[in-house]
């Protein structure tokens, strides 16, 4: 939204046709309302789906006309606190189901795993998470490569946002991090690296957990994955969240429950630091 609302020309074409796909947990921020109006102005051709978790909010009163789909999200996602959390995954979850809109049914299994991999992040791990949570560190790393990279910059906004600056933070894709980015590394800071379950992938993201921990002492080293325990040669993470659930073909939902270990993380940062998240 704040790119379209100052550079619209720069990214919209006024002689093609636009649909615009408007994420807004209260649809009254001036950036979703202005992105629509600027699609509205440049575009001769504009249809409009949004996707929001407030049904008081200015896009779901004001979503008028035969080109506009409105998606209203269940009252518990509109969170209450400062930092977007349940929003997040459920407006995320319902974009990637609408695009698989014409065989809905289908998705069901995928959708059971990562719901039963979501219950094993908060009923396993979040005790461990808000243990580590707890300890002394200034800065935050999440790595995640393709999509899983999107996820690690919500988590990362997750963990400095709650702690009001306190912990600077920084997301990157794993081996763009390699490239002068992984400078901010101190013995002040914590690692959490989101894993892909594709392994030619994972070799790549293998090499630099291996390659930070022979080179850095740092607080904590955190490892995401699916399906089972991952061993790296001279790597004794401090703590390994294994999601158990896997689905045949989950693409691109297995990524989802990954964010709840940056919301935990936030949020016991966020106690610890004598904050109210």
């Amino acid at each position: 939204t704040t790119d379209i609302v100052t550079n619209g020309a720069f990214y919209l074409r006024q002689d093609r046709p636009l649909l615009l796909v408007s994420f807004a947990r209260s649809g009254n921020s001036p950036e979703s309302v202005a992105a629509v109006e600027v699609a509205n102005e440049l575009c001769k051709e504009v249809a409009h789906i949004y996707i929001t978790c407030n049904a008081q909010g200015h896009l779901a009163t004001s979503a008028k006309g035969e080109h506009i789909l409105t998606l209203l999200l269940p009252e518990e996602t509109d969170d209450k606190s400062l930092a977007m959390t349940s929003s997040f995954s459920t407006m995320l979850l319902t974009c990637l189901m609408l695009s698989q809109i014409d065989h809905i049914e289908q998705e069901r299994s995928k959708i059971e795993a990562i719901a039963l991999n979501a219950q094993a992040v908060l009923g396993q791990y979040e005790g461990n998470l808000s243990a580590i949570a707890g300890r002394k560190f200034e800065r935050g790393v999440f790595s995640g490569s393709g999509a899983m990279k999107g996820i690690a910059e919500e988590c990362h906004l997750k963990l400095q946002e709650l702690t009001d600056g306190a912990v600077v933070c920084k997301f990157d894709s794993f081996l763009g991090f390699r490239h002068g980015p992984k400078a901010v590394v101190n013995e002040k800071s914590i690692l959490v690296y989101l894993l892909s379950d594709d392994e030619h992938v994972q070799r790549y993201e293998r090499d630099l957990i291996k390659q930070v921990a022979a080179n850095n002492h740092v607080v904590a080293q955190v490892i995401v994955t699916t399906g089972k325990r991952v061993e790296i040669e001279g790597v004794n993470a401090d703590l390994q969240v294994v999601m158990p659930h896997t689905s045949e073909e989950a693409g691109i939902y297995t990524l989802l429950p990954y964010v709840i270990v940056g919301q935990l993380l936030g949020f016991y940062a966020s106690v610890a630091h004598g904050l109210c998240p």
